[in-house]
């Protein structure tokens, strides 16, 4: 059970990371916010307080829901203790004779003032520190982040036609096509066949696909195209160092059923555009990439 609640939450942080819906200001005063309010002396109260102030100040749920839990039953004691002797420092100068294994609620209850005292401040201390050392730790991450196309696919070269996705949001995405790749769809006459083109689309809905699902911590449906309709070829893919750009965008969805338009660019013209209809089979599941 432990195991799995942190994979879970590793799943999770990973994905709102890698989502970028938060800017690292936004998720580093989440994180510092929930710290704070796991110290707090609400006991009983604190996450339900966090969840509810979380909300009204707009910051990420369930990034405060996580770091709240820093008063977990192991870190409880360090936690009384470290509130004691602060709160005791402040009032008086010096610390309690107590040792952490010593201190109790009733402990706490028997040097009130220094406990609530002492647990006010380190919170506010401990809060500001996640909020500065997150903030920095956002940075230096999410600027070595980058996704791999291949964690959302299962095709594999010669057949894994992009190479990287270019900008992304809820229901649309820009990927750059791997030029190399589309060699494989070339006839004898090295012209490129049309299938390349609705695989393009296909795949380029598959990672958007893939990224959906991340966000709402559920594992990859292996998807299957179904049908096609208004698909147009405007242009031939010619030749040259232009960057060709699959762009998806979805259109309506029923259930385990997609529709998404879908384009593709060879520098500013446009070479293909059409709908593509999708099934997402739900019990054929591969795990997220760690």
């Amino acid at each position: 059970m432990v195991g799995g609640g942190f994979v879970r939450i590793h799943t999770r942080m990973l994905a709102i990371i890698r989502d970028k819906a938060d800017t690292n200001m936004q998720l580093s005063l989440a994180m510092g916010f929930g710290v704070m309010m796991g110290i707090v002396p609400a006991w009983g109260f604190q996450m339900m307080i966090a969840l509810v102030l979380a909300h009204l100040l707009r910051l990420n749920k369930a990034i405060v829901l996580i770091f709240s839990n820093i008063s977990i039953p192991p870190m409880i004691p360090f936690i009384l203790f470290a509130s004691l002797q602060t709160g005791s420092l402040i009032l008086y100068g010096d610390f309690l004779p107590v040792v952490p294994s010593a201190v109790t609620r009733e402990c706490c209850l028997k040097f009130f003032s220094s406990y609530l005292l002492g647990s006010v401040v380190l919170a506010l201390v401990c809060g500001f520190l996640t909020f500065v050392i997150s903030f920095y730790l956002l940075r230096f991450v999410r600027g070595k982040i980058q996704m791999s196309i291949e964690d959302y696919l299962p095709q594999r070269p010669p057949i894994l036609l992009l190479k990287k996705i270019l900008s992304h949001d809820e229901n649309s995405i820009s990927c750059q096509v791997n030029k190399k790749s589309l060699s494989f769809f070339c006839d004898k006459d090295d012209d490129f066949l049309g299938a390349a083109l609705v695989e393009i689309i296909a795949q380029t809905a598959a990672v958007m696909h893939g990224l959906q699902r991340e966000k709402n911590h559920k594992r990859l449906a292996l998807g299957m195209l179904t049908a096609l309709k208004e698909f147009e070829i405007c242009e031939a893919l010619a030749p040259g160092n232009e960057i060709i750009v699959g762009q998806v965008k979805t259109e309506s969805a029923m259930g385990q059923h997609q529709v998404v338009r879908g384009e593709i660019y060879q520098g500013k013209k446009l070479v293909a555009h059409g709908l593509i209809f999708l099934y997402l089979d739900e019990g054929q599941n591969r795990d997220l990439a760690n």
